[in-house]
């Protein structure tokens, strides 16, 4: 075989390829080194702010694209090639595509001002916030044009001072993210270290600035090491001081800070400046499901009577989500987590047709009882019986946006 064939087909694995589960209906929160190709699943356009989201854990062990936000009828069906949508900005979004699927993401969510990238505007008496316009295929600066949503475009006296004061404290959170995947146990640096940053962020920034959604991410990582630390070194009988807190606050501490990451990643997703304060209950963000799932199990460290309220409501909120990306095999602890704390059984997540029924309602394009949903869009089952993987799409179309 040639090379030039052979590196046709690789590249087409790299993307086109699904991770794949198969008939694997029960997966966990894991990451499967198999994929599979499908012929019609491959053709799916990507964006930044999709409508789908898609499984392969089916006992049929096809390939099934769900709804997950409202689609409008002729609107195109697309879903992400990159996991991380709310804690990037445009440009590392872009850069991120282009390195790994080969092309420039000029969807409808990259083109004009950057909404993960919101700072208080610096001009006296305003109280607005200004967003960078990043032009179609630029892969470098937001130092350009800059507008606030009081005031207007801003001069290049005020774009320096607001660049200025990003890139300081992205220096500041920089050497923390390295250390929450380089160290382990208590040489993890303290989680005040991180939520000082996430403080510090939100003033200096805005309540909804990248930096501040991925501070709280790393806070909850960090409480999270802390606390395995505390529980292995307890079942060797070994006294370990406690300085950030006992086992069951760092737990405690871990979810509460995932749950602000998600409220501050569904602010950004509704152009809302509030924030992990924010008292609005905006509409759920897909992409946020995975930290959902995690911290329902931070909750389950803890007995009923510790779980907070908000928290476990926020997971009530995304159980249809967690669905979609985990299986309802894979939810039965949250489920039991969710009985034990309310002292009632809790159902299954809302079928499709509750959802579809909420959605088109809040969009009034239906009116009257529930109408029935869409049957999901099954895509063929994969050309090679062999390739069984995990639920997540791994690579994108090449080309595609």
């Amino acid at each position: 075989m040639e090379a030039e064939h052979i590196h046709k087909l690789l590249m087409i694995r790299e993307m086109n390829g699904h991770q794949y589960t198969g008939h694997e209906t029960v997966y966990g929160d894991k990451k499967s080194e198999k994929a599979a190709l499908f012929s019609r699943g491959s053709k799916v356009a990507h964006s930044c702010r999709p409508n789908l989201a898609y499984t392969s854990k089916t006992r049929h062990g096809g390939l099934e694209y769900r709804a997950c936000r409202p689609i409008a009828p002729g609107e195109m069906i697309t879903f992400s090639y990159d996991d991380e949508l709310w804690t990037k900005n445009t440009l590392e979004r872009r850069a991120h595509l282009l390195e790994t699927k080969n092309f420039i993401c000029n969807c409808p969510r990259c083109q004009g001002l950057d909404d993960t990238s919101a700072v208080r505007c610096p001009r006296d008496a305003c109280v607005g916030f200004a967003r960078p316009d990043i032009s179609p295929g630029n892969l470098e600066s937001t130092s350009g044009r800059w507008v606030c949503g009081a005031c207007g475009p801003l001069d290049a006296e005020a774009v320096a001072v607001l660049c200025k004061h990003e890139r300081s404290m992205l220096m500041r959170l920089l050497p923390l993210k390295a250390a929450a995947y380089e160290s382990t146990g208590n040489d993890v640096a303290s989680p005040s270290a991180v939520r000082a940053v996430a403080e510090g962020a939100s003033k200096l920034l805005s309540p909804v600035h990248w930096i501040v959604s991925i501070s709280y991410e790393l806070l909850s990582t960090f409480c999270v090491h802390h606390a395995t630390a505390a529980k292995r070194a307890k079942a060797r009988g070994v006294p370990v001081p406690a300085p950030h807190g006992s086992e069951a606050e760092l737990h405690s501490d871990a979810a509460e800070a995932a749950a602000r990451h998600v409220r501050i990643c569904e602010c950004i997703a509704a152009q809302c400046c509030g924030g992990g304060e924010c008292e609005r209950e905006h509409t759920t963000v897909h992409e946020c499901a995975k930290a959902v799932f995690v911290l329902a199990h931070e909750l389950r460290q803890l007995k009923p009577r510790q779980r907070s309220a908000p928290v476990v409501a926020l997971v009530e909120r995304y159980l249809p989500h967690i669905e979609i990306l985990y299986g309802k095999g894979d939810m039965a602890d949250v489920l039991k987590m969710l009985e034990e704390t309310s002292g009632k059984p809790k159902p299954d997540a809302r079928s499709e047709a509750e959802m579809a029924a909420d959605w088109l309602g809040g969009m009034n394009l239906v009116g009257g009882p529930a109408r029935a949903a869409p049957q999901a869009v099954v895509t063929p089952r994969s050309n090679s019986s062999e390739d069984r993987g995990s639920g997540a799409k791994k690579k994108g179309k090449n080309g595609k946006r």
